[in-house]
This record gives C-alpha cells, structure tokens and sequence, in this order.
C-alpha cells in the first residue's frame, strides 16, 4: 500500500512540474522542426535565466495556431505583428518586445526570367504562403503602392507554407513567387540558384513576443529582462547575425498599425460568423 501512494506521489510531482511549464508558442512559419531549431537556444536561454521551464509548440497551420492561441494553450507567442494584434485584442496577449529584420518580404523569378521590373509581373501568377501570413500582407499593400493590384492584376496562388510556394513556381513557366527573407535564406543552393530576387518590401516588424493576461507580473518582467539580455548571449549573437535582425521596443501606438488588418483575421479564423 506504501509504495502505490509512493508511486501515486511522484506522478502528482511530475504533474505538477509539468503543469508549472510554460508552453512557447511559435507561429508556423517554418516547417515544426525547423522551427525547434531556429528557436529552441531562445527557449533553453529563457528556460535558463527565469528559472521558468518553457516547452516549444506550434501547429499545422497559421489557422490552427491562432485557435491553439484562443484557447490559451500558450503561455508565450512569437507571432507576426499583425497576428499579434489580433492575440492582443481579442485574447488580452501584452506584447514584450519586437524582432525587426533589415528586410522581410521578398518576390522572386526564375533566374533567367526576362522581368527586369515588377511591372512586368502583370498577369502572371503569383505564389504565396498562407492568406493570414505577414508575407502576403506586406506583398499586397508593396505591390499596391506600385500602382498593381494584386487581385485583379495577378492570379494568386495560395500554398500552405512559404517553401511549397517557391517551388510550385520554379515549375510553373512565368510565375513569380513570395517568400520572407528568413525562409529564403534557408533554402538549398541548387534551389536559390534557380532563382533571382525582383523586389524587396522594407524593414519592418517581422515578429513579436507576447505573453498570456495570466502570468504573474513577476514573471513578465523575469522574461522581458531576459529577452533583453539574449541579444548578447551566445546564442543570441548566433540567432541575430543569422536572421540580419534586431530587438526592438513594442507599444500599443505600432501594432495599432495592423488594425485595418483585424476584419480580415477574424473573417479568416472565424468565418462570416466572426465574434
């Protein structure tokens, strides 16, 4: 009888720790385990200096990942600015801080393509990741800004990751694709030289670390500190040559930016029903 309330002890304990875990949510902009890769010294460093065990989890999709959120099945999010948002919003998310990349979004051609300017894209079809991704956000409001419309001027293509966009169109004769730099950079040689970059949207927000309404406050501030502390770590040095990005300070007055955007994620996740 001893040893099963013995045995019954060290399940609670074992419980207990893991409920005390924090779960890190990534969005899936990369494949789960690229993702783990990219992301998994930030965690161990987190883990490391707030005594806050933290685990990694993502989902299938950007839909996915956004629900897992509404559920509170995070305790943190790396979400783009415009997801951040919306988690903000409509979950109560505070963000903590931001990581900019020198530039984000990026449409390529076939490396032999005669296009010598984005204008000679009309018409063509254009692949993209996912609908509710940064990477389509920021092509569409670039390309508008160049007088084409993306909708009536180009037949979109939608595809569920950034890398399965590049590749339909390096077998699609003509066809232009949109990727962010980060996947870019990740992609093989015999791929990417396939390829030749036509244009470039500009720096901006490309990702933001939120925490849940429930941590404690002294938590929040234990990993706002910590994140300030990562760029000059080991790691940190390696994640921010890697990514040409930086930390960068996150208020209501940015990600208010991104409101014009929110009809559209809550369309996208919600359906017409919304909330």
């Amino acid at each position: 009888m001893c040893r099963f309330f013995y045995l019954l002890l060290l399940v609670c304990i074992a419980g207990c720790a893991e409920a005390a875990s924090l779960h890190f949510g990534v969005a899936p902009y990369l494949s789960a385990r690229t993702l783990v890769l990219e992301y998994g010294p930030m965690c161990d460093f987190l883990s490391q200096q707030t005594t806050q065990k933290l685990r990694i989890g993502t989902a299938g999709s950007l839909r996915d990942y956004l629900r897992r959120v509404d559920a509170g099945d995070f305790d943190l999010i790396l979400t783009p600015p415009h997801l951040a948002r919306f988690a903000q919003q409509s979950m109560g998310f505070r963000p903590l801080v931001g990581i900019k990349s020198d530039f984000y979004a990026l449409l390529l051609i076939h490396r032999n393509d005669p296009a010598t300017t984005l204008s000679d894209i009309k018409g063509r079809t254009l692949n993209m990741p996912d609908r509710l991704s940064l990477v389509v956000q920021q092509v569409n409001t670039f390309l508008g800004g160049l007088g084409i419309d993306p909708e009536r001027e180009l037949r979109l293509r939608y595809h569920n990751t950034d890398n399965n966009a590049v590749l339909e169109m390096l077998r699609t004769p003509n066809a232009v694709a949109a990727t962010s730099r980060a996947v870019y950079e990740r992609m093989s040689n015999d791929i990417t030289a396939q390829l030749r970059v036509l244009g470039s949207t500009s720096s901006t927000l490309s990702l933001v670390l939120m925490v849940h309404p429930r941590l404690d406050e002294a938590v929040v501030a234990a990993l706002r500190d910590a994140m300030n502390r990562f760029p000059y770590s080991e790691p940190g040095l390696a994640y921010f040559n890697r990514t040409s990005s930086y930390i960068v300070p996150v208020d209501d007055a940015q990600l208010a930016a991104y409101d014009t955007q929110l009809a559209f994620v809550r369309k996208e996740l919600y359906g017409g029903g919304g909330r």
